[in-house]
């Protein structure tokens, strides 16, 4: 009974067979036969002495071995793909090939080091783990090694007049070996194992970079590039947008995909990035419109007159909302202004400096945290985004100035612990914060340490620097103390903010 039973199965299995080669074809090696319909493209050979069929078609034949194919020399243009070859050296042959597409196969090796003229080789979807075989091909423009089994791009030192390869879908982690290339234009290396693009700051000729699907953190390596259009960096490990800012002076770069990466939850993540990337018109995907730009304008970078606007109803709803707290000093109005001297400057250590040393050169001044949510900054008082909305939602903090993700604000119980002394508060705040503190029931003095940042606030983000007319004589009197004792350092411009 077994017998039979295994009879039944094995005719089976062999009819099942014999349909699937009567439909599909079973896999074979190259015969001549198969060579007629096959060629075509009569012309020129490349010697010019002769003409030949020049392009050569053995797509989709489940072929397994092409060895035929050495005594075609003459061929400029061959298609193998999707076959199931395990070598090709006939190649070696094939010293005229311009074109050859051998994807979708079983090949472990290029055997085209003998093909100098070649301009376009798609070798895709193998099992190609590395590229030694490749040889010196001076001529090769496009190369195509997406889904084999490469660790590394070592190889393609012979290959220096590259314009487009792909890489996608390998186990490469380091793009080192390709710094070489001078010419590349297009680069693809999605879905491997990058953890950073290190090896592509030479790349000057870039326009093109798909490194989306793998584990990269920074963008150093990009600042570089200023030939870059398109860059993707979907899926990656970018945990906020300062890993990005070595990318927002590429001005040609008019297409960015961020998405899939932990930064993009951020509050206001499009806005930011769309203010940022000057010269954008898609940003993952989407086409950035007039609108949004306008938007992301009057989020990061206010005009006066927008950030008085917004500030005075936020304030204003603090107030309202907050009426029945009592503040521990008389509040400030028009006639009675509180002092606030603020020190600012392009390195963050030297404002530090500055704040210490004028505060121990002069007992008026009393110092006063900046709280922030700029964790990055020293000497400020960090706090969580939520901290910072409920410290302000409950009128408790003043607000300067929101940057991207950074939020800046004044905490009211320390301004009137200090104005209760009867001193000046003193704060330490980065340039970021600065632009428009626009602090109601306050004089402002802003002390800058170096000229450019004084030109830059003066010519763009303060409405102005000129004597306040509203200013009472007691807080004149106070902040002309101030200036007097601090204009004698001729190191610091001296300004202040019209209230």
């Amino acid at each position: 009974m077994e017998d039979i039973i295994a009879n039944v199965v094995q005719r089976a299995f062999d009819d099942g067979v014999a349909e699937a080669h009567h439909h599909f074809g079973a896999e074979k090696p190259l015969v001549p036969i198969m060579m007629d319909s096959a060629l075509s493209g009569l012309g020129w050979t490349m010697d010019g002495l002769r003409q030949a069929l020049l392009v050569c078609d053995l797509s989709n034949k489940r072929l397994t071995q092409v060895d035929l194919l050495q005594f075609y020399k003459y061929l400029q243009v061959i298609n193998l793909s999707n076959n199931f070859l395990q070598d090709f050296r006939a190649a070696l042959s094939l010293v005229d090939l311009i074109k050859a597409d051998v994807s979708r196969n079983r090949l472990t090796e290029l055997d085209f080091c003998n093909s100098t003229k070649l301009k376009t080789l798609d070798a895709g979807r193998n099992r190609i783990a590395t590229l030694d075989s490749l040889g010196s091909l001076p001529s090769l423009h496009i190369l195509n090694l997406e889904h084999n089994l490469l660790t590394t791009a070592a190889g393609l030192e012979g290959c220096r007049a590259l314009r487009k390869l792909d890489l996608s879908h390998n186990a490469i982690s380091s793009l080192r070996d390709i710094g070489h290339l001078p010419h590349l234009q297009e680069l693809r290396v999605a879905n491997n194992r990058l953890s950073s693009l290190d090896g592509v700051e030479s790349l000057s000729s870039l326009h093109v970079l798909d490194a989306s699907r793998n584990k990269i953190s920074d963008t150093c390596a990009l600042q570089h590039l200023t030939q870059l259009q398109r860059l993707n960096l979907s899926h990656n490990s970018l945990h906020d947008q300062a890993s990005v800012r070595y990318c927002t002076d590429l001005k040609w770069l008019i297409d960015v995909n961020f998405i899939g990466n932990p930064f993009q939850s951020a509050r206001e993540y499009r806005l930011s990035l769309i203010f940022r990337f000057k010269a954008l018109t898609k940003l993952d995907g989407k086409p950035v419109t007039a609108d949004e730009k306008s938007a992301a304008e009057n989020l990061c970078h206010p005009s006066p007159r927008v950030t008085a606007a917004v500030d005075h109803a936020v304030h204003l709803s603090h107030r309202i909302f907050n009426a029945m707290t009592v503040q521990h000093t008389t509040l400030a109005h028009r006639g009675a202004l509180y002092p606030l001297i603020v020190v600012t400057g392009p390195e963050w250590s030297d404002v530090v400096k500055a704040r210490q040393h004028h505060i121990r050169a002069h007992q008026a001044l009393a110092p006063v945290d900046v709280t922030t949510t700029a964790l990055e900054l020293p000497g400020t008082k960090n706090v969580r985004e939520n901290e910072f909305t409920m410290l302000a939602d409950d009128g408790a903090m003043y607000l300067s100035y929101q940057w991207d993700e950074d939020r800046f604000g004044i905490e009211v119980a320390a301004i009137e612990a200090v104005a209760a002394k009867g001193q000046v508060p003193i704060l330490c705040m980065h340039e970021r914060g600065v632009h428009s503190m626009n602090l109601p029931g306050f004089g402002i003095l802003v002390l800058v340490t170096d000229q450019r940042t004084a030109t830059s606030l003066t010519s763009g983000y303060l409405p102005s620097m000129e004597f306040a007319a509203a200013m009472s004589e007691d807080a004149d009197d106070i902040i002309a103390y101030a200036i007097k004792e601090l204009h004698k350092d001729p190191a610091i411009v001296l300004a202040r903010q019209k209230s």
